[in-house]
């Protein structure tokens, strides 16, 4: 009695398994499931706004398909970071470009001639035409926020 049970059973979980493998947006959500959020760090650059102002620490990060730029503000004694603010670039293919010869994916320089330093992140959009994104810091508002895409 058990035997058949069993062996229906069994069939079933294979039927079932078989559905969640053939159809992409079944095994996207059973892999969302049964897979842990990874994050990946593209690119780091640490420095300041401005001369004397404090330390930050950006990240390009790749999480999920997604690109993100996360920003850290560093505490001169203790040298711990505090999180102040994720930037979704609506991205999912990493990018990189020459900057002052060098091949780079993440930078930290003034390109307004300013007082303060922008954040340069370059990807690629979803029909592989290079993405240059600007993020810079807006006092009034006291976040940083993205510019434009190049």
């Amino acid at each position: 009695m058990r035997s058949p049970l069993l062996i229906a059973f069994l069939f079933l979980m294979a039927l079932s398994m078989a559905v969640v493998l053939a159809v992409p947006n079944f095994k996207k959500k059973f892999k969302e499931y049964f897979v842990t959020e990874h994050r990946t760090i593209l690119g780091k650059v640490v420095g300041s706004l401005s001369p004397g102002a404090e330390t930050y620490v950006i990240l390009k990060i790749k999480q999920k398909e997604n690109i993100f730029v996360e920003i850290y503000k560093e505490d001169p004694k203790t040298e711990t970071l505090q999180f102040l603010q994720k930037l979704d670039l609506g991205q999912k293919k990493e990018g990189h470009f020459t900057f002052k010869g060098e091949a780079t994916n993440l930078v930290f320089t003034n390109i307004d001639n300013d007082e303060n330093l922008e954040i340069l992140v370059p990807v690629f959009d979803s029909e592989m035409t290079a993405r240059l994104y600007t993020v810079k810091y807006n006092e009034s508002i006291m976040q940083f926020e993205i510019l434009n895409s190049n």
